[in-house]
């Protein structure tokens, strides 16, 4: 198992994940600066998100979210583009999200898209396949350097942040370089909750609070959940709160945890196995119902077993896209320390 304190150890043994991860603000800051603002003030319809295969179902959720969160009416994460189908029409706007930028069902959505007249964002590797189908049809692209899933999600992100006036680039790109700093190799995992949550080896319950934890408790269990041999569990609480007290009956119910227990005198142990839990929060003061929530779900939490309970300040407007940065970083660690 690898020290998780040794960031010359986990740099040796990375292969770049890390890297992609800690400059996701500079990435953002890239992005910035290539001015995608066509859109901004346009009378945008549905928005549709396509994403590269190499990117995991939940974070294809998380930028239709984003769109939805940002001010669309609709935001949906979208397998291909259907000829027969009528999505998207020319009010529409279709973002496309490329790894490699060599997906051929990504560039045919390139080309539908624009014969439809939609808007579309392509973000893809520079002077790959895609972007320059994209340019030959003058369609918006944002580019970027190097071909990892990390970079590709957060060019995507700052595209989409882009198309909206609100969206504040920079406030975004400082959020995300404080999260790397406070969650980077060099803090102690004593101190660090993205190493505490990788070095979690029970049964693992992610419940979120609200919708921007949610986007993080799907990328949380698909980052540890593709790489573990254990159970990993997410749940949204504001729709499955009954769950979570099943969860909790369920460990209460198993027995009391005796050290003198014997099983030659008292047969079988009934208590059911701890669960580590991890709590996410990111909901801002305009959900008046979600520390209630929060609150409630940490009471019943603590019936359950080990919580580890994370929430990013409720003051900054991208607080939530730190807990992105948490679920990447604690699915690395967990790679890490487990290879």
């Amino acid at each position: 198992m690898a020290d998780l304190d040794d960031p010359a150890e986990l740099t040796a043994r990375d292969g770049g994940r890390l890297l992609a991860i800690a400059r996701a603000g500079a990435n953002v800051r890239h992005i910035a600066a290539q001015r995608i603002d066509a859109l901004r003030g346009a009378d945008i319809g549905a928005f549709g998100v396509l994403c590269s295969e190499l990117l995991s179902p939940a974070a294809g959720a998380g930028l239709a979210q984003l769109c939805t969160r940002l001010g669309a009416p609709i935001g949906t994460p979208l397998p291909a583009l259907d000829a027969r189908a009528e999505f998207p029409r020319a009010a529409d706007l279709v973002v496309i999200v490329s790894v490699n930028g060599l997906e051929r069902r990504l560039l045919d959505a390139v080309h539908l898209a624009a014969a439809r007249g939609a808007e579309v964002i392509v973000v893809a590797p520079e002077s790959s396949p895609i972007v320059i189908a994209a340019a030959e049809r003058h369609l918006t692209c944002v580019t970027f350097g190097e071909t990892d899933d990390i970079t590709a999600w957060w060019s995507a992100v700052a595209a989409i942040a882009a198309s909206f006036a609100t969206a504040e680039l920079a406030a975004l790109a400082d959020v995300l370089d404080d999260a790397a700093a406070a969650l980077g190799p060099v803090v102690q995992t004593y101190r660090n909750p993205a190493k505490q949550i990788a070095l979690l080896d029970s049964p693992l319950l992610v419940v979120a609070t609200d919708t921007p934890a949610a986007l993080a408790g799907g990328l949380l269990v698909d980052e540890l959940g593709a790489r573990s041999t254990w159970s990993v569990r997410g749940l949204d609480v504001r729709f499955s709160f009954t769950e979570l007290l099943g969860y909790a009956d369920e460990r209460s119910a198993g027995g009391v945890d005796d050290l003198f227990y014997d099983p030659q005198i008292d047969g079988p142990q009934t208590l059911a196995p701890a669960r580590g839990l991890v709590l996410l929060s990111g909901a801002r003061p305009t959900d008046p119902s979600a520390p209630d929530v929060a609150d409630e779900a940490l009471r019943v939490a603590e019936r359950i077993g080990a919580v580890r309970a994370v929430a990013f300040g409720h003051d900054e407007h991208w607080s939530d896209m730190a807990l992105v940065l948490l679920a990447q970083l604690s699915g690395t660690y967990y790679t890490l320390a487990n290879d």
